[in-house]
């Protein structure tokens, strides 16, 4: 159920934010948009079909205190 509910809401997105961007020929945020929805789409799918998903926290929490 969760995975069609994803895949449902990705096509949307698709349908609604992404297709226009392609009608008007923005390469740039083609490329970017394409970036973030892939790696989105990936990780709530692989949360959605019960593989779990480390969270980034601790890797951006140990960036940031080595800089401080």
């Amino acid at each position: 159920m969760n995975l069609a509910i994803v895949l449902i809401f990705y096509t949307f997105i698709i349908i609604f934010d992404f297709i226009p961007l392609i009608k008007k020929k923005l390469k740039k945020e083609i490329w970017i948009y394409s970036t973030i929805l892939i790696i989105t789409f990936i990780v709530i799918l692989l949360d959605s079909i019960g593989i779990n998903v480390p969270s980034p926290a601790l890797l951006f929490k140990t960036i940031i205190e080595s800089f401080l």
